[in-house]
């Protein structure tokens, strides 16, 4: 129970650290939401993750948008976006899975446990301290109570590591999204400025226009004078 509720207790501060972080760099997005973004990416970044490992496939990031949503993808992923995601879950075993035997382990080869594989699926050690107890007797019953501490101690070190490299690429994500946003804006601002010059250009093009139109008009008006006074002097 003890051992759940220290795995528990990390999620509810996490996404309001998370939260504040973002709003450093201007993004101001709530911890709720803060989780549920990092769930649709983690969602997408397997997805592809997936695709990217099949051979024979093409590059995700190579495809357009057509091919991306023929192959079912109905998302875009940023390449930055992907490779810090990428970074950030190297060592998490369920997306890359670890064949590999540890041949240097005390007694011979032995595969990797539960344990040394992913944080989350980790067991609470006690059931398997009783277990060698039984087994192997006191004496090393008393040093895998001293393994277990320092396999929780690790344990709670991997897990810092993973949190801290998502909050970095949460706070990458957002920095981007920020700045992808702002050059937007200011895309559209430069398209408003140039559409106001425009409109500027051509209304002074008309009021010459108008200027000339209204030369013209008065000397037709005085030629029509003179002449209706040549007319009456007659």
């Amino acid at each position: 129970m003890g051992h759940a509720y220290i795995r528990m207790k990390p999620r509810e501060w996490k996404w309001l650290d998370v939260a504040t972080r973002l709003k450093k760099v201007g993004v101001d997005r709530e911890a709720d939401r803060c989780r549920k973004k990092w769930d649709n990416l983690m969602q997408q970044f397997k997805k592809v993750h997936h695709f990217q490992g099949l051979s024979g496939k093409q590059d995700f990031f190579h495809l357009c948008g057509k091919d991306r949503m023929s192959k079912g993808f109905s998302f875009n992923m940023d390449r930055a976006v992907y490779d810090e995601i990428l970074g950030s879950t190297a060592k998490n075993h369920t997306i890359n899975p670890k064949n590999v035997a540890d041949t240097g382990a005390q007694g011979g080869v032995r595969l990797p446990s539960a344990s040394s594989t992913d944080p989350e699926s980790m067991g609470d050690g006690d059931g398997g301290a009783e277990h060698d107890d039984d087994n192997d007797g006191s004496t090393k019953g008393s040093s895998q109570t001293t393994g277990g501490a320092g396999g929780f101690g690790k344990r709670k070190s991997t897990r810092q590591q993973f949190f801290e490299a998502m909050t970095e690429c949460m706070e990458k994500h957002g920095a981007l999204m920020a700045s992808t946003m702002e050059s937007n804006n200011k895309r559209h601002c430069s398209i408003a400025i140039r559409q106001c010059e425009a409109l500027e250009a051509e209304v002074e093009v008309q009021k010459k226009h108008y200027a000339a139109s209204d030369e013209v008009s008065k000397l037709m008006y005085h030629t029509l004078l003179e002449i209706a006074k040549a007319i009456a002097k007659r």
